[in-house]
């Protein structure tokens, strides 16, 4: 196994001090399946302030369970201390560790055969648990008794599943088994650890047998029973082709609307997915795009009569940089159907705008924000009202889209005007009407309240 440089100096600095140092888990894997190796952890039976001692440059993180961040010439290396664990008390972490002398007790306590091996220059690849064999096999395998290594961290359940449709490999039977058995222990388990595995089962290449494996284990209900009352009896994405093509975000996006909308209850499910996002944690910038998808879908009119080139465009203003995704997403849950035409419609009328070249965005406008506040623009969202308004006169003659005649559109219409539409604007002067309403009455009712004391003493007086 070829080293680094970095990697060649850390061990040459262990080894000169008396100390064993060696690669482990991922990037053992990894050059075994010749993929690229991202990370060089390292674990090693020096203490944690033994190998601070070793470096100049170092960061104390995870040291309560070993683990000291060391600096090579620019590079980080995890460098742990050959440990063996306690209970895990919060299925996470465990309550205490004990470090050892040797590595056959460290590598014992990993989670699959496949993250058990390690390597240094004197011994090569050291392989205890028959990770190499199940590597060759395709299989992922727990280190020891499925059920103990579970219930001492329920993710790595979906860890092996993960594996599996990241790698393209095979859960083998008892850990597949156990999985199953063991499926209730994710309660346990945090929503945000959760999400992180469930997000790279959805982004690998092999979506298809993730969900697989999610559904016959029974851990799709333990995340998803309680968002979607009904069953998977099909594959949920059929155009895989057109998923592979996405980046990672467009990929969450996509999965998300097609596994949530329904047209028969499109306000519940978009509840539903609210609820569900809120709950694992979700990004905004997922949550807004994947709830506006399903909006717009259901708001499309049956009427053909209605589409044409403008309409199309105001579509994908509200859409912006996720109407591609709204147009896959639409073709695929209403293919084979009566609404397939719909889509059809509208993907015809976008790609004769890409030949008229006429514009579908602010992005494709000849002026930005900036030229905006150049002209005098304050920095609020009058500037998106003046440049949605250049996007529909563009939308009308795309030919007005020079730089030069859109910025004097504006000052000929005036900046103030633009800046009295503005939301917040509108609602201070609203406050300033309330006010002098309020003033107006107040007045109004001192008068009164003076009146009737001066009628007051004139009885008395009488």
């Amino acid at each position: 196994m070829e080293l680094i440089p970095e990697v060649q100096d850390v061990f040459e600095i262990f080894s000169s001090h008396g100390y064993e140092i060696n690669l482990v888990g991922g990037c053992i894997r990894n050059f075994l399946l010749s993929k690229p190796i991202k990370d060089y952890d390292m674990c090693t039976n020096a203490s944690p302030e033994e190998v601070i001692a070793l470096f100049s440059r170092t960061l104390p993180l995870g040291i309560d369970y070993g683990t000291v961040h060391v600096f090579v010439n620019g590079k980080e290396f995890e460098i742990t201390t050959y440990r063996k664990e306690g209970n895990y008390i919060d299925h996470r972490r465990p309550d205490k560790v004990v470090f050892v002398e040797d590595i056959k007790t460290d590598l014992a306590r990993r989670d699959f055969t496949i993250n058990a091996m390690a390597y240094n220059e004197k011994d090569g690849i050291i392989d205890l648990f028959h990770g190499r064999k199940d590597i060759e096999n395709k299989i992922i395998r727990t280190v020891g008794d499925p059920n103990v290594r579970f219930q001492e961290d329920a993710i790595r359940m979906l860890r092996a599943i993960r594996f599996a449709c990241t790698l393209d490999f095979t859960i083998e039977e008892d850990t597949l088994k156990a999985i199953q058995e063991n499926k209730e222990e994710l309660l346990k388990i945090s929503c945000d650890r959760i999400r992180l595995e469930l997000n790279q089962i959805i982004l690998s290449n092999h979506i298809e047998k993730g969900i697989d494996y999610l559904k016959s284990t029974g851990i799709w209900d333990i995340i998803f029973q309680k968002y979607l009352q009904h069953i998977l009896q099909e594959p949920l994405l059929k155009n895989l082709d057109t998923f592979a093509l996405l980046s990672e975000e467009e990929k969450l996006k996509y999965f998300f609307v097609i596994l949530f909308y329904n047209d028969q209850e499109v306000e519940k499910r978009i509840i539903l997915a609210s609820h569900f996002f809120a709950e694992y944690n979700y990004p905004k910038s997922i949550v807004k795009d994947v709830l506006e998808i399903m909006k717009q879908i259901a708001l499309l009119p049956l009427d053909l009569n209605e589409y044409d080139g403008k309409f199309v465009c105001r579509l994908i203003k509200k859409l912006q940089n996720v109407f591609d995704i709204f147009l896959n997403c639409g073709k695929e849950i209403f293919a084979n159907t009566s609404k397939q035409f719909i889509f059809d419609t509208i993907e015809k009328y976008y790609c004769k705008l890409d030949k008229e070249n006429m514009i579908k965005s602010r992005n494709e406008l000849a002026v930005h924000g900036k030229d905006l506040l150049e002209i005098g623009f304050p920095h609020n969202s009058a500037i998106s009202i003046a440049l949605d308004e250049l996007v529909e006169l563009v939308m009308e003659n795309p030919s007005l889209n020079e730089r030069e005649y859109l910025l004097e559109y504006l000052k000929n219409k005036g900046i103030e005007s633009f800046i009295q539409r503005d939301r917040y604007f509108q609602t201070k002067n609203n406050a300033k009407e309330r006010l002098k309403t309020e003033v107006i009455l107040h007045k109004r009712l001192q008068d009164e309240n003076e009146d009737l004391e001066e009628r007051l003493k004139q009885l008395i007086k009488e």
